[in-house]
């Protein structure tokens, strides 16, 4: 006798759940009240205003250095910054927001070799520091979903989000983290700041 045989197909997330952090209002009020040093309220001001990767904004890369971020790929008239994106071979330009501007200028007037001149191992401790000091437990890719979910919820889809942290693809946002225009990058920037200050400060 031939026993029936039911196939069920299950999706990457259901075979690989992941443990995405969502990060709360009393968090978010947390991280901006907590009292850091300048260097980590700059790393925690840098990555949540990007939403770049780990990688993406430390000048010290020592196992390919052609993927450090340099002088030259900051250009503070325009407000602009040269990123190499996750597997990209071409520097994507992205919209620089003022709190970076002035973080980066800071760095560029102190005389720093590079506008972020650490290492991957640096950034690290910095956060691990940050944790301790907060009582949060979360990681810097953790920074970029924070730029997501805050771009999130001036939008019930995805767009804002993937402009917020640069990635194309709807399921990695959704799945994950929750070429545009400077323009729109800005308008994004923009959106995320107005949450974070409704959030911390009570602004409208």
């Amino acid at each position: 006798q031939r026993q029936k045989v039911i196939m069920y197909r299950y999706t990457a997330a259901e075979l690989n759940p992941m443990d995405i952090k969502i990060w709360t209002d009393k968090e978010i009020i947390t991280l901006d009240q907590c009292e850091l040093t300048e260097q980590e309220r700059d790393i925690i001001t840098l990555y949540k205003f990007t939403g770049c990767r780990a990688k993406e904004l430390i000048g010290r890369n020592y196992l390919n250095r052609d993927k450090e971020l340099k002088w030259h790929h900051i250009d503070f008239e325009n407000n602009t910054m040269l990123i190499l994106e996750k597997r990209g071979k071409v520097r994507t330009k992205k919209y620089m927001d003022p709190e970076v501007r002035a973080i980066f200028r800071k760095y560029f007037i102190a005389g720093h070799e590079r506008p972020l001149d650490i290492g991957y191992d640096k950034l690290n401790s910095i956060i691990k520091s940050v944790n301790k000091k907060t009582r949060i437990a979360f990681t810097c890719h953790d920074l970029r979903r924070l730029s997501a979910q805050l771009a999130r919820r001036h939008d019930t889809g995805v767009e804002a989000a993937k402009v917020a942290i640069g990635d194309k693809t709807n399921s990695v946002v959704t799945t994950h983290y929750a070429p545009d225009s400077i323009h729109t990058q800005r308008m994004v920037n923009e959106q995320i700041r107005a949450t974070y200050n409704h959030i911390t400060r009570g602004e409208a």
